[in-house]
């Protein structure tokens, strides 16, 4: 059996491995559309909830590639990896932790090196406006 037939418990379900590095390609996909069709200020289709949904998704596939023991030998490790690389592209570093601050429940990730895509923020276009938007309205700041 392929480990993408492999399953793992979602929430209070269960979800297949290659259902879950499906859902994080079209989120990134999705995030990598938005920013090339919405220029900043503008309102896109992939907002701040939808970006803050996709660190979460990419969370969860860090737990269940360990659970199913994914390694660079599997197949599955070569598709997170190019949609891994893909978000890097859309991303740059976010050094003032302004995501995490924004979503506590990100907060115990901001240490961790293997959690890299907790500390990263959006390069550009309305998803990059938003995400600013939304991390220094938390901090009490006018945008």
């Amino acid at each position: 059996m392929s480990k993408f037939d492999q399953f793992v418990d979602w929430h209070d379900e269960r979800v297949t491995l290659g259902s879950v590095i499906g859902l994080w390609s079209a989120q990134v996909v999705n995030m990598s559309a938005d920013i090339r069709n919405f220029p900043a200020e503008m309102v896109g289709n992939f907002g701040y909830d939808d970006f803050i949904d996709a660190l979460f998704t990419r969370t969860f596939l860090e737990k269940a590639a360990l659970e199913t023991k994914i390694t660079e030998s599997d197949h599955e490790h070569y598709v997170i990896k190019a949609s891994d690389e893909l978000f890097s592209s859309l991303t740059r570093d976010d050094p003032g932790f302004a995501v995490i601050d924004s979503e506590p429940l990100l907060e115990k990730y901001r240490a961790d090196p293997q959690y890299w895509w907790t500390r990263r923020i959006p390069a550009g276009g309305a998803l990059g406006f938003e995400v600013c938007r939304m991390a220094r309205a938390v901090r009490g700041l006018k945008y």
